[in-house]
């Protein structure tokens, strides 16, 4: 049976793509301005230092082995220390080129005259907007994964060593390699959260009854779902599985229902080439008449406007 966050996650179609690399000394900081909605992290690899993130409660400590995800992009600051002053990203890599450079040749000379605090690779997820926004809107705006405090996640911890060294080395490969890693973060930043979710769709698929519902439909989404078909899969009575699904989506679950199908269709309209009849019966519609009124409803167009 098809895993409903893994066919979000795939149909999101995330990878990651790296634009900064490298150490960060107690008396400064970067500042990455706002991302416009996508998705950033950061690998602390060694050391420590603090993140101001736009929208989090305050400063908070990070220290090695850690991901640190800012799932809508919002401005924020990676510091040596909690006082030190960020600037922005184009001004912070010319300067700290001639500071890095003082300090290898210091070390090399036997005494460095500026303090590293933390080693750390960056990067942006790219991903679909229609299907990765289905989880990045309930995120909050910051997600800190100590990786090595958690047993579960060290064989994370030591792929991102991996990537962050074969990076600091100019590797051959070591970008397409970040790039594969995207999808994984993204996945163990929604399965971390999904621990705390209260509602959303990231709670409802950690719920055992209602999740198993959601994974049936994913599965086969063009079947007949009805509510009482989705409850036989939950293992509840109709208006119970109602009354569940409802309050941890946020929406009735035929609501859900259609909206994914309807996200599926646009996904096909853009990537291939088949009719809109057959695309009406391939995500669930019974008539095409039905199909394109109900598209037009969601999205303010006609199928045929989507067109790739």
């Amino acid at each position: 049976m098809m895993d409903a966050l893994g066919d979000i996650v795939s149909r999101a179609k995330v990878t990651g793509r790296l634009d900064f690399q490298g150490r960060l000394f107690e008396e400064c900081g970067v500042a990455f301005c706002e991302a416009d909605g996508r998705t950033r992290y950061h690998i602390i690899v060694d050391g420590a230092c603090w993140a101001t993130i736009d929208g989090a409660p305050a400063p908070l400590r990070v220290t090695a082995v850690s991901l640190l995800i800012v799932p809508r992009g919002a401005r924020h600051a990676i510091a040596g220390s909690i006082d030190a002053p960020a600037e922005e990203l184009a001004d912070f890599r010319e300067r700290m080129k001639n500071v890095t450079e003082t300090y290898e040749a210091s070390t090399q000379a036997g005494g460095a005259i500026v303090t590293p605090a933390a080693a750390l690779v960056s990067g942006v997820l790219d991903m679909d907007r229609d299907f990765g926004d289905v989880l990045v809107n309930e995120l909050p705006a910051c997600i800190h994964l100590p990786l090595a405090d958690r047993g579960e996640l060290g064989w994370l911890a030591d792929a991102v060593r991996f990537i962050a060294h074969e990076v600091a080395d100019g590797a051959p490969g070591a970008a397409a390699i970040a790039d594969r890693l995207g999808e994984i973060i993204f996945m163990e930043t929604v399965k971390s959260y999904a621990e705390t979710a209260s509602t959303g769709v990231i709670a409802s698929l950690r719920d055992p009854k209602i999740g198993a519902a959601l994974n049936a439909f994913h599965a086969a989404p063009a079947d007949d779902w009805t509510v009482v078909k989705l409850a036989r899969e939950a293992g509840l009575s109709r208006t119970l599985f109602a009354e569940r699904a409802s309050a941890l989506l946020g929406m009735t679950p035929m609501l859900y229902v259609r909206d994914w199908r309807l996200m599926l269709a646009r996904r096909f309209l853009k990537e291939t080439v088949r009719d809109i009849d057959a695309i009406a019966r391939e995500v669930g519609y019974g008539s095409p008449g039905a199909f394109i009124k109900a598209y037009k409803d969601y999205y303010g167009v006609e199928p045929r406007c989507d067109r790739g």
